[in-house]
């Protein structure tokens, strides 16, 4: 009742007490049956007091009923943007402190939009009507040349829709916003590619066709992205950066296949050069993977290259060496390149092999079958230890296991106990099944990312307890379908099909390679048992699909 008080005071104090209000159990139900009045009299009293502690305590509002949000979503954005161009505008008439106090309202107000559009992943069809009245303020917003604020904001809201939206490909309106993104980089926010790479990846790995197919003033997408991605691998920025370009160009490769030939000699020569100069291990190691990414994006292109470059000896005696040590390609996705990669040139007759390789190939096969068992071994440790923390978790009543004081380190970085991360969503070591839940590993990516933004802390400050990535067991992350044809394809099957193609075509020389590799040859009958139970389950979950869209079409 105070907040519809019509004295500024008693609203203020009320604004502000809801903030720890929220937070108590037995005041949910009350908060939840007065929610639509709730954000009407906050609305009402940010249009008279411009104040970002008033927007927090909103923010924490629609964090606490982040899974029932939906039906508001729209109103509450078209609120927000709005009152930022509103305090925008204010601010400009102000100096000094007061102009200050409009520009922290205004942030706050984009970070309560973030919250907005992480609340509502799990119903992804509202973010159309969402994306469409935030598509005005996201141009506008991401052009404010030294507003890095407001950038942030901009940037986190875009990887939530271009990750969220249910379907591709974009609309023209999303994409019109790369280049925009692009000239902010080059012109005054070149420290910000972390924070603009969610948005590339997903721009590449979802809509891919769009990418390379159309474009702006007279310049492809592909273009105008690679304007920031070939710059950071060619050696002029930093290890972090030109690793996660590399990273850029994995996705590019997967998910491009036929329309990025042209720079496929260039990606080579870049990774090459990381690797002949790198200190960093993980900048190594993605070198290495991103070359097996060009093999496997096409050989006979890349085999070309390196045999132009007189490379092609020398790149996979490093590669074969760093794969038989098994220390630095140690990650699900990086071993399943090894496999992907090296199993590509087992398309290519061997007499258009350079002769390097043809010498090397029982060594070649030999490295895929190695792969395979460590990435079959560490699945059944990752299975044991899920198994036993379930126990765990059984045990104490259904409460996780504390685990206060230890680091997970990952290949998205390093995870600390302060950062409340749910262990069973978001330990690296912890798989769902041997695929590694691409689309999970996906979405942490893009929260984990946020809260580096955000100098390790989510969107809320430490009091407020909140947690982008929370699992909670009655709403469970939407799953979409995953785009990238990589993470569609199954390592073992690809390899015992691509090995068999290759001995039915030429049968006298992968004869003699299969005789030369000794006990690795007799893991070869439980490979072809597991690509075929496994091509079995895949047809029943297709065909399982089909009978539950057949059945939806029909009611």
């Amino acid at each position: 009742d105070n907040l519809s008080n019509t004295d500024a005071v008693a609203k203020m104090q009320s604004a502000l007490a809801i903030r720890q209000l929220v937070e108590i159990p037995e005041a949910e139900e009350t908060f939840r049956s007065i929610l639509p009045k709730l954000f009407e009299v906050f609305f009402s009293f940010l249009q008279e007091v411009d104040n970002d502690d008033i927007v927090s305590s909103l923010e924490t509002v629609i964090y606490k009923f982040r899974y029932e949000i939906a039906p508001f979503a729209v109103n509450i954005c078209t609120f927000l943007t709005h009152n930022i161009s509103r305090t925008l505008q204010m601010a400009e008439q102000q100096d000094g402190d007061e102009a200050h106090k409009y520009y922290l309202t205004a942030a706050e107000c984009g970070r309560t939009i973030v919250t907005v559009l992480m609340g509502i992943r799990k119903t992804p069809q509202v973010y159309v009507p969402v994306t469409n009245v935030l598509l005005p303020y996201l141009r506008f917003a991401l052009a404010q040349e030294g507003n890095y604020d407001m950038f942030e904001n901009c940037l986190k809201c875009l990887s939530f829709i271009t990750y969220c939206l249910p379907t591709t490909p974009y609309p023209d309106e999303i994409w019109q916003l790369l280049p925009v993104i692009v000239d902010a980089y080059y012109e005054w926010a070149a420290d910000y590619f972390s924070e603009i790479y969610p948005v590339l990846d997903n721009l590449a790995s979802r809509d891919p066709q769009s990418l390379v197919t159309k474009g702006t003033n007279g310049k492809s997408y592909l273009e105008i992205m690679w304007r920031i991605v070939g710059y950071l691998i060619s050696g002029k920025s930093s290890d972090p950066d030109a690793l996660e370009a590399l990273r850029l160009v994995e996705i590019l490769l997967q998910c491009c296949r036929g329309g990025i030939d042209h720079l496929v000699p260039e990606i080579i020569d870049r990774a090459l050069y990381h690797l002949s100069t790198a200190d960093a291990e993980d900048l190594v190691c993605f070198s290495l993977v991103t070359f097996l990414n060009a093999l496997f994006y096409n050989p006979l292109i890349t085999l070309k290259y390196t045999e132009e470059k007189d490379m092609t000896a020398r790149v996979f005696e490093r590669l074969l060496s760093v794969i038989a040590e098994d220390k630095l390609i140690v990650e699900v996705t990086d071993r399943k390149m090894v496999v992907l990669g090296l199993g590509a040139l087992l398309q290519v007759p061997v007499n258009h092999l350079p002769a390097s390789l043809q010498a090397a190939l029982p060594v070649i096969v030999r490295a895929q079958i190695a792969t395979l068992r460590r990435m079959q071994e560490a699945a059944l440790v990752r299975a044991a230890a899920k198994e036993k923390r379930a126990a765990a978790k059984e045990a104490a009543g259904g409460t996780a296991p504390s685990y206060e004081g230890l680091s997970f380190i990952g290949k998205h970085g390093i995870v600390d106990d302060e950062d409340e991360i749910d262990d069973d969503a978001n330990d690296p070591y912890i798989d769902d099944d041997e695929e590694d839940d691409a689309e999970d590993d996906k979405l942490y990516r893009l929260a984990k990312r946020i809260q580096e933004i955000n100098g390790g802390e989510f969107a809320f400050d430490d009091d407020d307890d909140l947690d982008l990535y929370e699992e909670d067991d009655d709403h469970e992350d939407e799953v979409f379908d995953d785009e990238n044809p990589v993470n569609k394809l199954n390592e073992v099957v690809y390899f015992v099909g691509q090995l068999q193609a290759a001995m039915e075509r030429e049968p006298g020389p992968y004869q003699q390679v299969i005789g030369s590799i000794e006990e690795d040859a007799t893991y070869l009958p439980e490979l072809q048992q597991r690509a075929h139970v496994i091509q079995q389950e895949e047809a029943a979950k297709a065909a399982a699909k089909a009978n539950q869209s057949s059945g939806s079409s029909h009611c």
